[in-house]
C-alpha cells in the first residue's frame, strides 16, 4: 500500500511538472505571436517617426513593435526571409519594381507616411518652378537606389550620390544643376549642416507626392487587417499628426 501512494506521489510531481511546462510553452508562444519585428530603409527623422506609429497604433491590440533602420537591401532579404516580420514603409506597387525576391510581401493597405519630393538648385539657377522637364535640362543628383525618382531622370543626366549631404554637396558646388530629394530629409540635413544652406534653394511646388505602405511576411498575414485598422484610426485621431510634428517632418 505504501508503494502505491509512493507511486501516486512520482505521478502527480511529475503531471504537475509537464503542466508548468505546457503553460509556460503556451505563454511564451502567445508572446511571441502577439510581436511583430519591422525592418526600414528609411533613416531619422522618418525611421522614428514610423517606429513611434507603429508601437502606440498596436499596443493599443496588446502586440508589441519593435523597427530597425538597416540599409535597403538587407531589409529586403531579412524581411523576404522570414527573420523580420515586416517591411515598415515601401512605396504601393514596390514588388512589381523590385529586382530582389519579394515573392512573402504582403502590402498593408493603409498608408503610414506620405512622401514630398522636391527640387533643389543652386542659388544661381534660372529655375523658378519645379518640374520633371526643368530638372531633366542638366545633371540631376538624387539618392542611389531611389527607383521612384531615378525613373524620372534621363540616363544620361544621372549623378546618384550615397546620402543627401553629398547630394547637397554636388549642386552647391556646382558639379549636379539640381537634385531631387526627399524634402524631410533634406531640410534634416540642411538643419544639421546649415553652411550648404547659403547655395541651395528650393523650388515649390512639390515635384512628387506618393505614399509609403508596411509590408509584413505572408506567414503573418493575419495581422494585415489589424495594422490597417489601427493605421488608419491614428491618422483620425491625430496621432499621426502629432507625432509628425514631434519629429519635426512638419510644422
Amino acid at each position: 500500500m505504501a508503494f502505491i501512494k509512493q507511486l501516486n506521489r512520482i505521478f502527480y510531481a511529475h503531471l504537475s511538472l509537464l503542466c508548468l511546462l505546457l503553460f509556460f510553452t503556451l505563454s511564451a508562444t502567445k508572446v511571441q505571436a502577439e510581436s511583430l519585428r519591422f525592418a526600414t530603409h528609411t533613416t531619422p527623422p522618418l525611421s522614428n517617426y514610423i517606429s513611434d506609429l507603429l508601437t502606440q497604433a498596436l499596443a493599443e491590440k496588446k502586440i508589441t513593435t519593435e523597427v530597425s533602420p538597416l540599409p535597403g537591401k538587407r531589409v529586403i532579404h531579412l524581411v523576404n526571409s522570414g527573420q523580420f516580420d515586416g517591411d515598415a514603409s515601401r512605396i504601393f506597387d514596390f514588388k512589381n519594381i523590385s529586382n530582389d525576391p519579394v515573392e512573402n510581401y504582403i502590402r498593408v493597405d493603409e498608408g503610414i507616411y506620405k512622401v514630398q519630393v522636391i527640387l533643389l538648385t543652386h542659388k544661381d539657377s534660372p529655375i523658378k518652378q519645379a518640374s520633371w522637364a526643368k530638372a531633366n535640362l542638366g545633371p540631376v543628383t538624387y539618392i542611389r537606389g531611389s527607383k521612384n525618382i531615378r525613373k524620372h531622370i534621363n540616363e544620361n543626366n544621372r549623378v546618384p550620390a550615397t546620402n543627401v549631404r553629398q547630394a547637397l554637396t554636388l549642386v552647391a558646388h556646382k558639379r549636379a544643376d539640381s537634385a531631387i530629394l526627399f524634402k524631410a530629409a533634406t531640410l534634416d540635413t540642411l538643419k544639421k549642416h546649415p553652411e550648404l544652406s547659403k547655395d541651395l534653394k528650393i523650388h515649390p511646388p512639390n515635384i512628387d507626392e506618393y505614399w509609403l505602405y508596411p509590408f509584413l511576411h505572408k506567414d503573418k498575414s493575419s495581422y494585415i487587417k489589424v495594422v490597417a485598422e489601427q493605421l488608419k484610426k491614428k491618422k483620425n485621431d491625430g496621432t499621426s499628426q502629432t507625432l509628425l510634428k514631434k519629429h519635426g517632418l512638419i510644422q
